[in-house]
């Protein structure tokens, strides 16, 4: 069983802080961090993470060795190139780091369980947090943490899933076996319900939480029953439901029940 920690606010920084403090002594002797955004297009929050959370999540580090990071869609204006402009990347800048953009990296290809998966060639960064947006998903069902370390895929992984020639539900486990954050902070103050983001039919409504934890099947689970409460689409399922948390579950990744924590 997973431990998911929640608050129903709209204080992103200090949220954030108070789940710093929470995970200090698992971050004990970090030297270098990595922060993986959710920056799928060059959509605004919530389709991508929120410049405040960024911000202090910077903050917090900004003297350990910082590597940020995001792998834009396929088929974003943004693919090959964040622009300077992009406030995320105008948060990264303000304490002195850049965006890197996981498209241009050079690739590997590492063995899953089931399938291989041809990924940005960061792996061995092994101090890494990822800020998803929740968000309801078209394929998927949501987009959460699990299906944040998709950004890694390469450019012709994140193709075979956008033409449906991959199983996006087995790639999201498997990715999640090769790319293992030892931190997650959810933002679902602002959610997208419909689809993941405007472009695709998306809508912005208010939900006014904060999560985070260590095991991404156990979050997504807990987020995918408070999507429940505002999308007729999800009301219904249950995590066994949801083809991605059962593959991911059988793979040792985390589990699909939690108990949930308001801190």
């Amino acid at each position: 069983m997973g431990k998911v920690l929640f608050r129903r606010t709209n204080d992103r920084k200090s949220f954030v802080r108070d789940v710093i403090e929470e995970f200090s002594s698992a971050m004990e002797g970090w030297e270098e961090v990595v922060i993986n955004l959710s920056l799928v297009s060059n959509e605004p929050y919530p389709a991508t993470t929120h410049p405040d959370v960024l911000s202090e999540i910077i903050s917090l580090f900004r003297e350990k060795r910082v590597s940020i990071v995001a792998g834009p869609a396929v088929d974003s204006v943004i693919r090959d190139r964040i622009p300077e402009s992009h406030p995320l990347r105008l948060v990264a800048r303000k304490f002195g780091f850049d965006l890197t953009n996981l498209n241009l990296l050079d690739t590997i290809k590492v063995k899953g369980r089931r399938m291989k998966l041809r990924l940005a060639n960061i792996l061995g960064k092994e101090n890494m947090i990822s800020l998803p947006v929740l968000r309801e998903h078209k394929s998927c069902k949501i987009s959460c943490a699990l299906e944040n370390q998709l950004d890694f895929l390469s450019v012709k992984e994140k193709f075979l899933l956008y033409t449906r020639l991959k199983d996006i539900h087995l790639t999201i486990a498997e990715v999640n076996l090769l790319v293992r954050p030892k931190m997650f902070l959810v933002d679902a103050i602002e959610v997208m319900v419909g689809a993941q983001e405007r472009r695709r039919g998306g809508r912005v409504e208010k939900l006014g939480y904060m999560i985070a934890g260590d095991d991404p099947v156990s979050i997504d689970s807990f987020c995918l029953e408070l999507m429940g409460e505002i999308s007729p689409r999800l009301s219904k399922l249950r995590p066994e439901d949801v083809k991605y948390l059962r593959l991911a579950e059988e793979a040792g990744i985390g589990s699909i029940r939690y108990k949930a924590v308001e801190i």
